[in-house]
């Protein structure tokens, strides 16, 4: 068995108190409108891997997310967390206004 997530999209908040970051990720569908919707999902992130976000990368920047899903019982049921295990930088918004402006 595999336990285990991949995810693209936008860095759009961190939150150093509660260790989690937040990832906006396109659908690879239009809804009625002819919109593309996102997604925005939270991470756990550990202290180290945290670091390097706060560190190297700001709102906008693109990550790509390898983690795993852990599930938690509460009284009123079950809850599910996304937990990063590694956080690549993908790109930067500011690279993306780099190469538009050399076109």
């Amino acid at each position: 068995m595999l336990n285990q997530m991949i995810m693209v999209g936008r860095l759009l908040q961190t939150n150093e108190e509660r260790k989690e970051i937040v990832v906006s990720v396109p659908r690879p569908y239009k809804n009625e409108d002819g919109i593309y919707e996102n997604d925005e999902i939270t991470v756990k992130v550990m202290d180290g891997i945290l670091n390097n976000v706060l560190n190297y990368c700001k709102v906008g920047d693109i990550l790509g997310v390898k983690g795993r899903i852990k599930a938690t019982k509460t009284a009123s049921g079950s809850d599910i967390e996304l937990v990063a295990e590694r956080i690549i930088f993908l790109s930067s918004k500011s690279d993306q206004i780099k190469k538009e402006m050399e076109n």
